[in-house]
């Protein structure tokens, strides 16, 4: 059987740092989906390590991205701030339920990140991503 989601070159920006960091966001959502009937230990473990890689991911981006000019540095920022905002809530919600925790973690990162930011956003912004 495949992944649940899987990286595709379309998805490539130019930049093979933030490219790998993508395709590692992708390996970490497969890892949420795989870690469903796992405990509540191990999925908080895994939730910090998600939100650890995209507070990095989004750091290193804003570096490029400033670097290189990028008109839309400010909202792609603000973006940003507003992605690790939902994913640490989302976080602090597992200490009450971790099971609806996960199903909110799985919408977050299908939708918000994958689908609306890598897929979305950072695609209109390749041309300032690029090594």
């Amino acid at each position: 059987m495949g992944e649940f989601v899987e990286w595709h070159a379309d998805f490539s920006v130019g930049n093979s740092s933030i490219d790998e960091q993508h395709k590692g966001l992708f390996e970490l959502v497969n890892q949420m989906w795989d870690s469903r009937k796992e405990s509540e230990k191990k999925k908080r473990v895994l939730f910090k390590g998600i939100v650890k890689a995209l507070r990095t991911h989004c750091h290193d981006e804003e570096r490029i991205l400033a670097k290189n000019g990028c008109p839309s540095l400010k909202e792609h920022r603000h973006e940003h701030h507003n992605l690790i905002k939902q994913i640490e809530e989302i976080l602090d919600s597992c200490d009450k339920d971790c099971k609806k925790s996960w199903y909110k973690m799985m919408g977050f990162l299908m939708h918000e990140l994958l689908a609306h930011h890598l897929v979305g956003t950072d695609q209109a912004c390749r041309k300032y991503l690029r090594s």
